[in-house]
């Protein structure tokens, strides 16, 4: 045991703890090696004395043992200590890459198509990349790991940018005049839907309606809870299966008619609302889904996204000066 007494004696009170940790280190086995100052230090004098003592312990604590200062000088720890420390270094290294592997991965299918389902779950996912890559960067830092920590800036950068453009770029231009249009967009689960809760919500908050997974049996209750009192106008397609889509206006409508396309279903109306001088297109629209049936359906459904680009398209020249107004169901999200 190390008699701690000679130290206090000579040394100020900021440099005890300083040798509490001579104290620790013997305690535990752990002997530090620190280097001589060539005896300008006040408590150099109890050097050799404490020396003597330390020394006896080094070979049980299997450790190196040189000189003894207290303020200077690397600590070198028993070969053991060393050795789980670079194993806990390497392990945060491979999970550092790990997630800097799947920002990677993110941004380069980003810009591809949804063509499988690993590439649908990291496309779903993107937009908590920067999350991923933000924790692979400061775990890299954490390890020192120069290469992945300029890896891990760049992806950081790329993940955020991307993101942000949603929110910050391609806002539209300012208009002076405008007149709200509300829109009210609902899937109605194979039309299992409460037709008063819903009826009610309409009213309320809308002048289009715009519904998905539309059954007759639907589009009967609707009308029991007196849907056409508020939206007389209507153009139907109902089906028995999640197939059916259909809108519900206040205003007068006139049918648009469009080229059908595998994997979408879109039907679209020109609204006369009131104050406008040219009628706006108003389009419902329900895109396959990638998962139908618990299947992997990801082909079907980019037929359905190419589909639903095309038919977009022909409604933007329909529309003409008119604003084009789409809701539905899009199965899908902004990243793929």
């Amino acid at each position: 045991r190390i008699s701690l007494l000679p130290i206090v004696y000579s040394s100020f009170m900021t440099e005890i703890p300083r040798y509490l940790q001579i104290s620790s280190y013997h305690y535990f086995g752990r002997i530090p090696q620190w280097h001589h100052d060539g005896g300008h230090s006040p408590a150099t004098r109890h050097i050799p004395r404490l020396q003597r003592k330390v020394s006896a312990c080094s070979n049980h604590a299997g450790g190196t043992f040189a000189s003894l200062n207290p303020w200077e000088g690397p600590t070198v720890l028993p070969e053991r200590d060393r050795r789980d420390r670079s194993g806990r270094r390497t392990a945060l290294t491979v999970v550092s890459v790990l997630l800097l592997a799947i920002s990677a991965l993110g941004v380069v299918f980003r810009v591809q198509p949804v063509s499988s389902m690993p590439r649908l779950i990291i496309a779903v996912g993107a937009t908590f990349l920067p999350l991923a890559a933000l924790a692979g960067l400061a775990i890299a830092i954490g390890c020192r790991r120069r290469v992945l920590s300029i890896i891990g800036v760049f992806l950081l950068t790329a993940t955020t940018a991307i993101q942000m453009s949603w929110y910050f770029l391609g806002s539209p231009a300012h208009i002076e005049r405008a007149t709200n249009v509300r829109v009210l967009a609902s899937n109605l689960r194979w039309g299992r839907a409460d037709p008063a809760q819903f009826v009610d919500l309409a009213t309320r908050n809308a002048d289009v309606i715009s519904a998905v997974e539309l059954t007759p049996e639907a589009v009967e209750r609707f009308k029991q809870a007196g849907i056409e009192a508020a939206f007389p106008y209507s153009f139907l397609k109902s089906e028995p299966t999640a197939g059916g889509i259909g809108i519900w206006s206040r205003y007068p409508i006139t049918p648009l008619t469009a080229p059908g396309h595998r994997g979408v279903t879109m039907p679209a109306v020109r609204v006369a609302v009131p104050g406008l001088p040219a009628e706006p297109v108003v389009a419902a629209v329900h895109v396959y889904s990638p998962l139908a049936g618990d299947a992997n359906t990801i082909a079907e459904w980019s037929q359905g996204m190419a589909g639903a680009k095309v038919q977009l398209d022909n409604f933007a020249k329909e529309a003409g000066p008119a604003g084009v107004i789409i809701g539905g169901d899009y199965n899908s999200t902004s990243n793929m």
